[in-house]
């Protein structure tokens, strides 16, 4: 039971610092279909109709996929509407904190019912991986925040 808590603990906190990792390089070279080539900060995602990206005054900026020319390989997010950010904000804060709640929980009652030195370190851990989901939450907000203050992008 402690290797499989270990083992999910680690998994959870490992996913929470890479699941959120959407910038592709330092520089990139966009090419449009009119052979026109955008030298880029950084491509951060696409959406169905887009490309988001860091330009120049690191502002961010969009421009349609259908001006370019092949395939722009980075993250491809699902939905470009603050509903949905808003509840996968939600869903994994709440799950962050119940798991903080938990630990801490444990942390007081455990040393009360077992007598193993082992227990111990499981609730601390527990809340640490509760902390960290819930910060990273904010990512979701952030990665809308993108999305809407986006401007677009003018060509010569």
């Amino acid at each position: 039971m402690k290797s499989i808590l270990t083992a999910l603990t680690i998994f959870i906190s490992f996913s929470s610092f890479t699941q959120y990792n959407f910038v592709q390089d330092d520089k990139s070279v966009i090419t449009l279909k009119d052979s026109t080539e955008i030298y880029l900060n950084e491509i951060l995602f696409k959406s169905e109709t887009d490309l988001y990206f860091l330009y120049g005054d690191e502002k961010y900026y969009k421009l349609p996929l259908n001006i370019f020319q092949g395939e722009i390989d980075c993250k491809t997010i699902k939905s470009t509407k603050f509903s949905h950010y808003l509840l996968k904000f939600v869903k994994q804060s709440q799950t962050g904190i119940t798991l903080s709640i938990l630990g801490t929980s444990g942390s007081v009652i455990l040393p009360l019912i077992v007598n193993n030195v082992a227990v111990f370190i499981v609730p601390p851990v527990i809340s640490l991986t509760g902390f960290i989901v819930w910060a990273s939450s904010y990512s979701s907000l952030k990665k809308y925040g993108i999305i809407d203050s986006a401007i677009e992008f003018k060509l010569n």
